[in-house]
């Protein structure tokens, strides 16, 4: 089993999504300036957010070996932080620090 996670595409730098009820309210921010929020019923947000990122390209892919999770880049790691926000292929926001990429980052 394996996951590809991604960047959001340029200019994008984070987004923020909020459950509220049965609504997920997705903040944007375009070059690290709020440019606006979105709402979609709670189903819709995860292919919305699949929508915002480089499918093409992805930034790694994590998967279970003998030896436990593995981490295959396909870009140059040292760059980015534990905070730096991906996306899975699945439609998950979350970060690098969250996807267990911690041992990475020395």
């Amino acid at each position: 089993m394996s996951t590809e996670y991604y960047l959001f595409k340029e200019p994008i730098t984070y987004v923020r999504a909020e459950k509220q009820g049965v609504h997920t309210h997705v903040s944007i921010f375009v070059n690290h300036a709020y440019a606006g929020e979105l709402v979609f019923r709670e189903e819709e947000a995860d292919s919305f957010l699949h929508m915002l990122v480089n499918v093409d390209d992805p930034l790694l892919r994590r998967s279970c070996a003998k030896e436990g999770m593995v981490t295959h880049w396909n870009h140059d790691s040292r760059g980015f932080q534990r905070d730096q926000q991906v996306v899975s292929e699945h439609g998950e926001l979350t970060t690098l620090g969250k996807i267990g990429t911690n041992d990475l980052f020395g």
